[in-house]
């Protein structure tokens, strides 16, 4: 019990490296607390979140060449040991995942708030749980709060097409240009010849175009002065 509540200590330790400003070695934090939370501590859902936020960090930092970072063979080994779902537990998230949609799509958002973020907790590494808790905020007019949930979806996974088109239109109505700008542009690139991503690649389009026109009256100041 002594040595378990030593690593439990140790991940909180290193979670409060992973949020400091200054640790310039993220994906390592994050592959440290994921290693502690499935070999010391038993807790697979926790391992499995920090693993694929390592994951995402990895990716995020080399988009074309992330198989080539050093830590990617031991992030490949920590995912494979706790990434083994059983059908019992798959079927049931698809029926949560199903249950969340309907809801949304009745409007009956507080009720589907409430099963999400039971859900979010039950299934911390499923980057769908948190695109539908984004999802039901900013359809509540949650924006600020929606962001942060897009944004874990993408952490958890990188390649999340829906989530980023989703955290991108947000930070436009935030009027986060910039931000929204360097996302819809990663979404767009993932999307790009996808003919079931039509639709979104031209409202993309649109809110770039937007982007452009709000963002050059800074471009011709910085230029002028």
């Amino acid at each position: 019990m002594e040595r378990r509540h030593e690593y439990a200590e140790a991940a909180k330790l290193y979670k409060l490296v992973f949020e400091d400003a200054r640790n310039k070695a993220p994906a390592l934090t994050a592959y440290t607390i994921g290693i502690l939370y499935a070999d010391h501590l038993g807790r697979e859902d926790d391992a499995v979140y920090w693993l694929r936020k390592a994951s995402g960090i990895v990716k995020a930092q080399q988009p074309e060449s992330f198989r080539e970072h050093p830590l990617w063979p031991d992030l490949e080994k920590g995912l494979a040991k706790v990434t083994r779902p059983s059908p019992s537990d798959d079927a049931e998230y698809q029926r949560i995942a199903d249950e969340a949609r309907r809801l949304i799509g009745e409007e009956k958002l507080d009720d589907a708030h409430a099963i999400l973020k039971d859900a979010a907790r039950r299934y911390p590494a499923k980057a769908e749980m948190r695109f539908l808790v984004g999802l039901t905020l900013a359809r509540m007019g949650k924006t600020a709060l929606a962001v942060e949930e897009y944004k874990e979806a993408v952490a958890i996974d990188p390649e999340n097409r829906r989530a980023l088109f989703n955290l991108g239109g947000a930070q436009y109505r935030q009027r986060h240009f910039v931000e929204a700008r360097d996302t819809l542009r990663r979404y767009a690139a993932l999307a790009a010849g996808d003919q079931a991503e039509e639709e979104f690649l031209g409202q993309a389009e649109e809110l770039l175009g937007d982007i452009a026109r709000e963002l050059k009256p800074d471009i011709e100041k910085v230029v002028l002065n």
